[in-house]
């Protein structure tokens, strides 16, 4: 009785490349929404200066994951270059350098003290269990086909 061999390994590694590609988006997506969650009204705690300088609606991904040495990677953050939206028109520099200001720490010459309000890194810290099980998920969906 002959034996019929196919090799399926190209096909496989295709599919693997394409689950994890579409793994680390969807964990784009879940922390752009996880953030978008954390600024809430803004950076202030109290009743004034409520406005995050437009930063919320600015949060968002790549538009696709790159290879790294490590692996696939996608960045997310408040707008990627230099350009920050205004009334009057573009404003190009510093205007995306708030949410930094904030993460890192400044001295806010309105209030006369120094002032830090980190968002971003307790985020991520935090969704980090969520960002492994979407991951997981992601790829077990794209390689259920492959299952024995």
């Amino acid at each position: 009785m002959p034996v019929r061999f196919t090799n399926n390994a190209a096909r496989f590694v295709g599919d693997l490349d394409k689950a994890r590609r579409n793994g680390v988006v969807a964990c784009g997506n879940l922390l752009v929404r996880r953030l978008k969650k954390a600024f809430g009204s803004g950076y202030y705690k109290g009743g004034r200066f409520r406005d995050t300088l437009k930063v919320k609606a600015s949060i968002q991904r790549e538009d696709a994951p790159t290879l790294e040495r490590e692996g696939y990677a996608i960045r997310v953050g408040p707008r990627f270059g230099g350009a920050a939206p205004q009334a009057g028109g573009v404003q190009r520099g510093k205007a995306w350098l708030v949410p930094l200001y904030w993460e890192l720490g400044h001295y806010n010459i309105f209030t006369r003290r120094h002032e830090r309000r980190e968002i971003f890194r307790p985020t991520g810290v935090e969704a980090t269990p969520a960002l492994g099980a979407e991951y997981a998920k992601t790829v077990k969906r794209y390689m259920q086909r492959w299952a024995i």
